[in-house]
């Protein structure tokens, strides 16, 4: 997809506008690129949401369940939920990429 590809072109663009604008270290920036890289990689596309945001609730569920199957079916207590429950968990997974060996939490973190 071009204009996909166009869109993060331009996205990766104001990125490093900013990131020079803010006179961040190299290797600081680096780790940005790479970050927005793996997750369009990934994603192959920018925004997801916007996609989705103009179909109706139901068919949203049944988009995400699809795309998130396999990480409810891995986790027993998601495994077993009702499929309404299995839905609505599915449409609120945002997916994180992190660096290898980068701590996710930390102890005493508190979720959002």
């Amino acid at each position: 997809d071009s204009s996909g590809a166009s869109a993060f072109k331009t996205k990766l663009n104001h990125i490093q506008d900013y990131m020079a604008y803010k006179d961040l270290p190299q290797d600081l920036c680096e780790k940005i690129l790479v970050h927005h890289k793996h997750v369009y990689a990934q994603q192959k596309t920018i925004d997801v949401g916007s996609v989705m945001s103009d179909l109706p609730r139901p068919l949203q569920m049944e988009i995400a369940m699809y795309i998130n199957r396999q990480i409810i079916h891995k986790v027993p207590l998601l495994r077993d939920c009702s499929v309404t429950i299995q839905k609505n968990i599915a449409l609120v997974i945002k997916p994180q990429y992190v660096e290898r060996y980068s701590f996710v939490y930390k102890q005493g973190d508190i979720g959002e």
